[in-house]
């Protein structure tokens, strides 16, 4: 019964055995050495059914620590994408400026922020 799953929830709480803190921030550090960014994790988080406070809070918490997120994978696949739209516009005049713009699409579809896909793209150059 709905009323026998609130309980056993509360119960599982109280005894420490269910602590969703503890599960956003455990996922969320696994899913930050993967390929997405801050904000495509965040998304993931409450997809996966977390509550919104709780993912606010923990995403939070790594902002305010002023750490890194590891961004090799990230780095690797957009040397990729930049070659591959690098083929794609040879001889056309403003392909410089087309290739910024498909990877800054490219990693905010990641999830990415504007500041984070300069650091990314920083070390392309």
């Amino acid at each position: 019964t709905p009323e026998g799953a609130r309980a056993l929830v509360l119960r599982l709480r109280a005894e420490g055995l269910l602590d969703e803190r503890a599960l956003a921030q455990r996922w969320l550090d696994s899913l930050l050495g993967r390929k997405a960014g801050l904000l495509a994790v965040q998304r993931k988080l409450m997809a996966r059914g977390l509550a919104p406070r709780v993912v606010a809070v923990v995403v939070a918490e790594f902002r305010a620590t002023g750490e890194l997120q590891d961004l090799q994978r990230i780095t690797a696949l957009t040397r990729q994408r930049q070659a591959q739209l690098q083929r794609r516009y040879v001889g056309d005049r403003q392909a410089r400026a087309k290739i910024q713009g498909g990877l800054y699409s490219f990693l905010g579809l990641k999830g990415y922020t504007a500041d984070e896909a300069r650091r990314i793209l920083a070390t392309l150059a």
